[in-house]
């Protein structure tokens, strides 16, 4: 399944960001959309993660994406506060790439959590594999730490 929000370009603002005189609201969104950004590169690189490295640190990653999302709680819930604050003739555009944006990361999110799910159940599954192995190696009655013991030749003969 292709996501369809990952087309949409979120370059394009609903309002001219490099005017001077930005509101409360209008820097607050910027931040917002800051924020989304920082979370979608970080879930690709999350992603990313499972092609290059053997072990990915899933508690690390997850403790990052928690860390953005709280973070971004409160910018959201700032940005809302402003927004019912004003009435302003971009504030419905804003809300909508807010939105757009989110369901965007959202999508991503579940794609993370699909090759999560599959990278455990690999893992589990290789671990399984190594039980049976050990086990098959201890049925044929050699102990682990015989193998390792020194040995003594015998020379007077």
């Amino acid at each position: 399944m292709e996501p369809v929000r990952d087309k949409v370009p979120f370059t394009h603002l609903p309002f001219d960001n490099n005017r001077m005189g930005l509101s409360d609201m209008e820097k607050q969104f910027l931040k917002i959309n800051d924020s989304l950004t920082r979370m979608a590169e970080m879930q690709e690189c999350h992603m990313d993660s499972f092609n290059t490295t053997l072990l990915p640190d899933l508690e690390q990653q997850n403790s990052e994406r928690d860390r953005e999302l709280t973070l971004f709680k409160t910018d959201i819930d700032i940005f809302i506060k402003k927004a019912e604050a004003v009435d302003s003739p971009t504030k419905e555009q804003m809300i909508t790439h807010i939105t757009d944006r989110i369901a965007s990361i959202i999508e991503q999110n579940y794609r993370l959590k699909q090759k999560i799910k599959i990278y455990r159940d690999e893992l589990q599954s290789r671990m399984v594999q190594i039980t049976k192995g050990k086990k098959a190696i201890g049925s044929y009655g050699i102990s682990v730490s015989y193998g390792n013991r020194p040995r003594v030749i015998n020379s007077i003969n």
